[in-house]
């Protein structure tokens, strides 16, 4: 299991209709970071509640972006960018990404090239009418294994 910073965490049930950047950006040059250095850093998204369309054709692009400003959007350097993803597979609980931060200490490519990381959600063919996801950085990919159950000896 994967240790989790909720200082890097991009959105947290997030609702998600249209198109729209994460709650929250990583300022890679304020807190000094430096992504993956000996160790991979993974990027994790996930469906908190489904996401649903009234016509149940709706589609999810989900990119990891970078800028010399805070506001990520759609002319963010895109970092990692995931194939458009089917309403049909936003299920509640599903694990859109799971991948490992591309990373490079000459600063030329890669997460860390620019002061802001951030994520940003593109919606298309319709608008979500709910739905929410969560988004974040850690040091593994997360596993769909729940050990906070009862069953647990954790």
């Amino acid at each position: 299991m994967a240790i989790f910073d909720a200082m890097l965490e991009f959105s947290d049930g997030q609702l998600l209709t249209g198109s729209a950047a994460a709650s929250n950006v990583l300022d890679l040059q304020a807190a000094d970071l430096e992504l993956g250095a000996g160790t991979p850093m993974y990027l994790n998204v996930k469906v908190g509640t489904a996401l649903t369309s009234a016509g149940s054709g709706a589609t999810l692009t989900i990119a990891l972006c970078n800028d010399a400003d805070a506001t990520i959007d759609g002319s963010s350097t895109i970092v990692f960018q995931t194939d458009a993803i089917a309403e049909a597979a936003c299920t509640a609980g599903a694990y859109l990404v799971r991948m490992a931060l591309p990373v490079n200490f000459d600063k030329d490519w890669g997460a860390d090239s620019g002061q802001y990381l951030g994520v940003y959600y593109t919606v298309a063919g319709e608008n979500f009418t709910a739905g929410t996801i969560d988004a974040w950085i850690d040091n593994g990919p997360q596993s769909g294994y729940n050990t906070q159950v009862t069953t647990s000896n954790i």
